[in-house]
């Protein structure tokens, strides 16, 4: 029993700190992921070709205030196995360099994040310019998650960098919206092919590609970037 008792207050702790990590860096690089989103998205429409309409563009993102969650985490330490919370082993003792693997289910459920776009959208009888917007995200997918700890400088939680992929292609949902009113994801077609467009769009982060992330700003540090 006391067994069992330690095992799920240290999952509870290494879950806490997992999301705890996420969470910070999720606000603090929100303006980074806003703008490489809508550069990524960009590349992918000038490649891609639609039954429907020409010209796409995406002129704003907003990922909204909802984090992602992290699930089902677990961590391995990549030089040492500690017997309880690699988390607060790597915190307190640990010299640098050290490096732990985070694997988790992530989970973010935003429903006000918007995504704007413009473009030339095709009818039977004829073409119009409009604007389209993306309004709300579910995704759920497996991530993996390397966190470096280079040097004893940089602030608690003390990882300097990240690299973060996503282990397949995640499940995701949102709604698209024509002329402010029309939710063209409820035409199945359409529907097909927007989700596939988008999960297109994020084979830059599933494995074996990854990003990398500089998490010294997350900490304090002023000079870090994206």
């Amino acid at each position: 029993m006391e067994s069992e008792r330690i095992k799920v207050t240290t999952q509870e702790e290494t879950e806490y700190w997992a999301n705890y990590l996420i969470g910070r860096c999720w606000v603090v690089f929100s303006a980074n992921i806003e703008e490489a989103a809508r550069s990524i998205a960009n590349r992918r429409l000038r490649d891609m070709t639609f039954s429907f309409a020409e010209n796409l563009e995406i002129t704003s993102v907003s990922i909204g205030k909802q984090t992602p969650v992290l699930s089902n985490v677990r961590v391995t330490d990549n030089l040492h196995s500690p017997s309880h919370s690699v988390f607060a082993t790597v915190f307190q003792s640990y010299r640098p360099p050290h490096q732990v693997t985070v694997k988790a289910t992530l989970t973010l459920d935003s429903t006000d994040m918007r995504i704007e776009s413009h473009g030339l959208f095709k009818t039977p009888i004829n073409a119009f310019d409009a604007n389209a917007i993306i309004k709300g995200l579910t995704l759920n997918g497996n991530v993996e998650i390397i966190l470096s700890r280079e040097s004893r400088d940089v602030p608690f939680p003390h990882f300097s960098k990240a690299k973060v992929c996503f282990v397949e292609v995640p499940k995701l949902h949102t709604n698209v919206y024509i002329l402010k009113f029309v939710n063209i994801m409820r035409i199945p077609f359409l529907q097909d092919h927007i989700l596939q467009s988008l999960k297109s769009g994020l084979e830059q982060v599933i494995s074996p590609k990854c990003i990398d992330i500089q998490l010294d700003r997350c900490w304090g540090s002023s000079d870090s970037k994206f």
